[in-house]
């Protein structure tokens, strides 16, 4: 037991380093000793702690925040939404004292090699790629169930892509690394691989782990890695390598590959749109019928989804006034964009828009979005200048009120107690509705509107939405504001401008709304700009660490840094 032991904590170190640089070379001895590799139960292990560090780190998402701190709870993979701080989603009001991602780099415009944003995590990434890479090193050691094995291997080349995802989705072309650098190799010197081969590399890896995973898990495994999942991480992928960002020339063949990859998830047949009474319960049913990869916590587990890899989800989105932390306030430059239940657009010029402003809107705005005098938990949340959840009169820590006039109302589960900071949920990653939205975007570009409309009014008619007509650029502007919609505060819009060369148009001023209750208790509506914003032609990538540049002379940085 004591063996057991010692040669786990070896992992953890070895995970644990991954937060260094790719250049900190540390002795393998004891990583590599064979007990290790002979042992699948020690090899199960391993792998599973590849998966607690990985972090599910493509969408941006925080690393390592929180881990050392239980009380803190641990904010692996599950907030998407503050990549939504970089654009036109969210203000993160704790930004400025460094927490989260601090997007505040990016739309200040001081985000350097020396000043970086963790949304790139050059080091996170190529930290987990050494340890994959090493699993696959000793891979022809591993004794025991063939079939086991067999699932593992596939679990390594499916998170290794998922590394090299996340790299090239921030860095663009980054150098492929397959062999473990140790303390006998005197230096370092990689150059970066294009875009073109690290696209090639990634979709070898996904293939190879698609021929190995299974269909699905059960009880304690859920949340590796399936066949769905490798699949959808490939469709996810292919659609980035064929959007204009990467396709200037519009090849068709690129989007062919992202229209047969998304088509091939939809196919399985495994995965269908959830459709539960209240729209908001796709975010909080665990493993529903629409969930493809999630990564489900659980405060009593002792692994994967163990302690310290709770979520405290609910506390910190709530309003301050029922104890929430008021983090990722949605801005308003998104509220305006959902829709009227009808399907006509809000517009700030009809008098009856004005007056009312949240009222009959899109049934999703009620599900993303706490607004000002909205029923919830028996009260009503209080934006209006000198309410309860708002900085002037809030009692409950005045510094988590929201100064955008919102909160994020996505994932938060009214059933559970906000003052209980720890509570078991599930960070959804990819979902059918993502892959709808993919297939009918690459159908479109192929000149197949017909197919783009069907399954684009597939995900409003879930929603409660009409449908919509229109073909060419016109069904392309309706298909990008329905993942703007749908997928809202999921980590997407960040990458989707990127991807489609319209970034500058997501980074305008942070817009929030300026409440006034009247004598006679009617409300008046003013915008107030909350934060502003600047657009840096270089910011379509990350800049690599200037630690990386000095390590490696044959490390070309980034444009513009």
């Amino acid at each position: 037991m004591k063996r057991i032991f010692l040669v786990l904590v070896a992992v953890a170190l070895l995970l644990t380093s991954c937060n260094k640089t790719i250049l900190d070379l540390k002795p393998m001895d004891k990583l590599s000793d064979a007990a290790i590799w002979t042992d699948i139960n020690l090899v199960q292990g391993y792998v599973t702690e590849n998966y607690n560090s990985v972090a599910m780190t493509t969408w941006g998402f925080p690393n390592g925040f929180g881990t050392t701190n239980s009380g803190w709870g641990n904010y692996n993979g599950v907030y998407g939404y503050w990549t939504g701080g970089a654009v036109d989603e969210v203000f993160e009001l704790h930004d400025k004292d460094g927490w989260c991602i601090q997007a505040d780099l990016i739309v200040r415009g001081d985000l350097s090699p020396s000043r970086l944003s963790t949304l790139g995590r050059w080091a996170t990434n190529y930290g987990l790629i050494r340890s994959i890479n090493n699993y696959f090193d000793h891979a022809e050691a591993i004794k025991g169930d063939a079939a086991k094995i067999s699932q593992f291997t596939s679990e390594m080349y499916f998170l290794r892509a998922f590394n090299y995802v996340h790299l090239v989705k921030n860095y663009g072309g980054v150098p492929i690394v397959t062999k473990v650098f140790s303390t006998s190799d005197s230096k370092f010197e990689e150059a970066r691989n294009t875009f073109d081969e690290c696209t090639k590399f990634i979709l070898d890896d996904l293939d190879k782990s698609i021929t190995g995973l299974p269909l699905a898990y059960s009880g304690a495994d859920m949340g590796r890695a399936t066949k769905g999942a490798a699949m959808a991480l490939k469709a996810n992928f292919l659609l980035f390598a064929a959007s204009p960002l990467n396709n200037p020339s519009n090849d068709q063949a690129k989007w062919k590959a992202a229209s047969d990859a998304a088509k091939a998830v939809i196919d399985m047949g495994n995965y269908s749109l959830y459709k539960p009474a209240k729209y908001e319960n796709i975010f909080l049913d665990r493993a529903n019928s629409e969930v493809i990869l999630a990564r489900y916590y659980n405060s009593t587990a002792a692994d994967w989804f163990g302690t310290n890899y709770e979520t405290t989800q609910n506390r910190d989105l709530s309003p301050n006034s029922w104890g929430g932390w008021g983090m990722g306030t949605p801005i308003q430059n998104i509220v305006d964009d959902f829709e009227m239940a009808d399907g006509s657009s809000f517009n700030w010029s009809n008098p009856a828009h004005a007056a009312n402003p949240y009222a009959n809107r899109d049934p999703r705005f009620y599900a993303n979005i706490f607004y000002d005098g909205m029923l919830y938990k028996g009260g009503t949340v209080d934006t209006y200048e000198g309410g309860k959840d708002n900085p002037i009169g809030a009692t409950v820590e005045p510094t988590n009120a929201t100064i955008t006039g919102y909160f994020l109302r996505k994932y938060v589960d009214p059933n559970h107690d906000v003052n209980n900071w720890v509570s078991d949920s599930q960070a959804i990653f990819i979902r059918l509705s993502e892959i709808y939205l993919n297939y009918a975007e690459a159908q479109n570009f192929l000149g197949n509107d017909g197919v783009a409309l069907s399954y684009l009014n597939m995900i409003r008619e879930r929603a409660g939405m009409p449908p919509v007509t229109g073909s060419g650029t016109d069904l392309r502007d309706k298909i990008r504001h329905e993942r703007r919609i749908e997928l809202a505060f999921e980590g997407q819009r960040y990458y989707d401008l990127r991807r489609w060369k319209t970034l500058d148009q997501g980074m305008g001023d942070a817009i929030g709304m300026k409440i006034v209750k009247n004598g006679d208790g009617s409300k008046t509506y003013s915008k107030k700009t909350v934060q502003t914003r600047i657009f840096n032609q270089k910011v379509y990538w990350q800049p690599i660490p200037v630690t990386e540049i000095q390590k490696n002379s044959k490390l070309v940085q980034n444009a513009g840094y």
